[in-house]
C-alpha cells in the first residue's frame, strides 16, 4: 500500500466512512487518503467522528492481538473492546 496524498475535503456527494460506516454528507469535511493498494489505486474516506480513536490505535501501535494492521474490521473490534460506550451510541444503543 502507497498514500499518494492525505487531506481535509468537503463532501461533493455523499460517502460512507470507510473505517464506521457513517454517512459523510454533502458539504461535511472528512479525511480523504488517496491510496495504491494491491488491487489499484482507491480514495479512503475517514470521518470525524472515527478520527481521534483511529489516531489513539496508531499511536498504541498493533502489537499483539491488532499484528495484522487496521481495517474497518479491527477498528471495530477495538471500538467495543475499548470504547463500548461511544461505538454503542455510534449503533443506537442505549444501556442507561
Amino acid at each position: 500500500m502507497v498514500l499518494l496524498e492525505r487531506k481535509r475535503v468537503k463532501a461533493r456527494k455523499k460517502h460512507h466512512c470507510d473505517m464506521c460506516g457513517k454517512v459523510i454528507e454533502v458539504g461535511e469535511e472528512y479525511e480523504a487518503q488517496h491510496i495504491i493498494g494491491d488491487d489499484g489505486p482507491y480514495t479512503f474516506h475517514q470521518c470525524d467522528r472515527c478520527a481521534p480513536y483511529v489516531n489513539e490505535i496508531w499511536a498504541r501501535g498493533f502489537f499483539g492481538y491488532y499484528d495484522d494492521g487496521l481495517d474497518p474490521a479491527i477498528f471495530e473490534e477495538y471500538m467495543w473492546d475499548n470504547h463500548r460506550d461511544v461505538v454503542s451510541k455510534w449503533d443506537g444503543i442505549d444501556y442507561d
